[in-house]
Protein backbone atom coordinates (compact mmCIF):
# COMPACT_ATOMS: atom_id res chain seq x y z
CA UNK A 1 0.00 0.00 0.00
CA UNK A 2 1.02 3.64 -1.10
CA UNK A 3 0.03 4.55 2.47
CA UNK A 4 2.38 2.27 4.41
CA UNK A 5 5.54 3.50 2.32
CA UNK A 6 4.97 7.09 3.33
CA UNK A 7 4.95 5.81 7.48
CA UNK A 8 8.35 6.24 7.03
CA UNK A 9 8.76 9.76 6.08
CA UNK A 10 6.09 11.20 8.80
CA UNK A 11 8.02 13.09 11.92
CA UNK A 12 9.02 10.40 14.28
CA UNK A 13 7.51 11.62 17.91
CA UNK A 14 9.24 13.37 20.23
CA UNK A 15 11.03 15.02 17.14
CA UNK A 16 10.89 18.27 15.55
CA UNK A 17 9.93 18.44 12.03
CA UNK A 18 11.98 21.88 12.15
CA UNK A 19 14.86 21.55 14.43
CA UNK A 20 16.45 24.50 13.86
CA UNK A 21 13.00 26.47 14.47
CA UNK A 22 11.46 29.64 12.63
CA UNK A 23 13.70 31.11 10.13
CA UNK A 24 14.23 35.02 11.65
CA UNK A 25 12.00 36.87 9.98
CA UNK A 26 13.30 41.39 8.97
CA UNK A 27 11.62 42.38 12.27
CA UNK A 28 12.95 39.84 14.31
CA UNK A 29 16.11 40.25 13.23
CA UNK A 30 16.25 44.10 13.71
CA UNK A 31 14.67 43.07 17.37
CA UNK A 32 17.62 40.71 17.80
CA UNK A 33 20.21 42.94 16.58
CA UNK A 34 19.38 46.35 17.60
CA UNK A 35 18.49 45.22 21.55
CA UNK A 36 14.82 45.08 20.69
CA UNK A 37 14.91 48.51 18.71
CA UNK A 38 15.97 50.14 21.65
CA UNK A 39 19.22 51.26 19.79
CA UNK A 40 17.05 52.75 16.54
CA UNK A 41 14.74 54.75 19.77
CA UNK A 42 18.05 56.26 21.24
CA UNK A 43 19.12 57.02 17.61
CA UNK A 44 16.56 59.00 16.85
CA UNK A 45 16.25 60.66 20.34
CA UNK A 46 19.55 61.53 19.16
CA UNK A 47 18.72 63.55 15.98
CA UNK A 48 15.39 64.57 17.62
CA UNK A 49 18.15 66.92 20.15
CA UNK A 50 20.34 67.62 17.34
CA UNK A 51 22.88 65.73 18.51
CA UNK A 52 23.19 63.35 15.15
CA UNK A 53 21.69 66.18 12.93
CA UNK A 54 21.22 70.16 13.07
CA UNK A 55 18.49 70.04 10.17
CA UNK A 56 15.46 71.90 11.65
CA UNK A 57 13.57 68.64 9.17
CA UNK A 58 15.52 65.78 10.49
CA UNK A 59 14.41 66.15 13.73
CA UNK A 60 10.74 66.90 12.99
CA UNK A 61 10.76 63.80 11.45
CA UNK A 62 12.53 62.00 14.18
CA UNK A 63 9.52 63.45 16.46
CA UNK A 64 7.16 61.85 14.07
CA UNK A 65 8.68 58.53 14.17
CA UNK A 66 8.96 59.04 17.84
CA UNK A 67 5.56 59.95 18.12
CA UNK A 68 4.12 57.16 16.40
CA UNK A 69 5.83 54.55 17.37
CA UNK A 70 5.48 55.75 20.86
CA UNK A 71 1.79 56.80 20.80
CA UNK A 72 0.47 55.18 17.99
CA UNK A 73 -0.59 56.94 14.81
CA UNK A 74 -3.45 59.29 14.65
CA UNK A 75 -6.77 57.91 13.21
CA UNK A 76 -8.27 59.72 10.61
CA UNK A 77 -11.85 59.42 10.69
CA UNK A 78 -13.86 59.76 7.32
CA UNK A 79 -18.03 60.44 7.59
CA UNK A 80 -19.75 60.09 4.46
CA UNK A 81 -23.18 61.77 4.30
CA UNK A 82 -25.32 62.84 1.13
CA UNK A 83 -25.09 66.38 -0.13
CA UNK A 84 -27.98 67.39 2.42
CA UNK A 85 -25.89 66.30 5.40
CA UNK A 86 -28.06 62.91 6.10
CA UNK A 87 -27.38 59.08 5.50
CA UNK A 88 -27.09 58.21 1.90
CA UNK A 89 -29.69 56.71 0.28
CA UNK A 90 -29.26 53.34 -1.10
CA UNK A 91 -32.53 51.57 -1.27
CA UNK A 92 -33.55 52.87 -4.73
CA UNK A 93 -29.98 50.99 -5.98
CA UNK A 94 -31.99 47.55 -6.50
CA UNK A 95 -33.83 49.70 -8.79
CA UNK A 96 -31.54 51.24 -10.97
CA UNK A 97 -29.45 47.62 -11.11
CA UNK A 98 -32.32 45.78 -12.77
CA UNK A 99 -32.81 48.62 -15.47
CA UNK A 100 -31.81 48.36 -18.54
CA UNK A 101 -29.29 49.94 -21.01
CA UNK A 102 -32.18 52.00 -23.21
CA UNK A 103 -33.74 53.30 -19.75
CA UNK A 104 -30.62 53.89 -17.92
CA UNK A 105 -29.56 56.44 -21.32
CA UNK A 106 -32.59 58.05 -21.02
CA UNK A 107 -32.15 59.08 -17.67
CA UNK A 108 -29.05 59.98 -18.06
CA UNK A 109 -29.57 61.42 -21.56
CA UNK A 110 -30.18 65.33 -20.55
CA UNK A 111 -27.30 65.38 -18.33
CA UNK A 112 -24.86 63.79 -21.63
CA UNK A 113 -26.52 66.53 -23.48
CA UNK A 114 -25.86 69.42 -22.01
CA UNK A 115 -21.82 67.82 -21.20
CA UNK A 116 -21.84 67.44 -25.13
CA UNK A 117 -22.57 70.89 -25.56
CA UNK A 118 -20.40 72.29 -23.70
CA UNK A 119 -17.39 70.43 -24.71
CA UNK A 120 -18.15 70.77 -28.32
CA UNK A 121 -18.89 74.47 -28.87
CA UNK A 122 -15.62 76.03 -30.34
CA UNK A 123 -13.77 79.01 -28.47
CA UNK A 124 -13.66 81.75 -29.69
CA UNK A 125 -10.08 82.42 -31.18
CA UNK A 126 -8.33 84.73 -29.25
CA UNK A 127 -5.02 85.73 -31.09
CA UNK A 128 -2.48 87.08 -28.93
CA UNK A 129 -0.40 90.17 -30.57
CA UNK A 130 3.03 89.59 -31.98
CA UNK A 131 5.64 90.56 -29.98
CA UNK A 132 9.37 90.63 -30.40
CA UNK A 133 11.78 89.64 -27.76
CA UNK A 134 13.83 92.31 -26.66
CA UNK A 135 17.90 91.32 -28.16
CA UNK A 136 19.75 90.08 -25.40
CA UNK A 137 23.14 92.43 -24.55
CA UNK A 138 24.55 89.95 -22.43
CA UNK A 139 24.89 86.06 -21.83
CA UNK A 140 23.26 84.92 -18.87
CA UNK A 141 25.38 82.56 -16.73
CA UNK A 142 25.27 79.48 -17.31
CA UNK A 143 23.43 76.96 -14.51
CA UNK A 144 25.71 74.36 -12.66
CA UNK A 145 24.42 71.67 -11.17
CA UNK A 146 24.07 71.60 -7.93
CA UNK A 147 25.13 68.31 -5.61
CA UNK A 148 24.00 67.57 -3.07
CA UNK A 149 25.30 65.75 -0.08
CA UNK A 150 23.77 63.68 2.33
CA UNK A 151 23.75 64.32 6.07
CA UNK A 152 25.86 60.98 7.29
CA UNK A 153 24.67 59.67 11.18
CA UNK A 154 27.35 57.13 12.94
CA UNK A 155 25.52 55.03 14.35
Amino acid sequence: MPTEQLKSFRFQPGKSGNPSGRPLGLGAMIRSKTRNGEELVDFMIDVLRGLKSKRQKDQLDACNWLADRGFGKVVQDMALASPEGGPIQTEHLHLIAQMSKEELLALAAPRLASDLEHYTQPEAPTEAPKVAPPPLTHMPPPILPTVLKAPRYNV
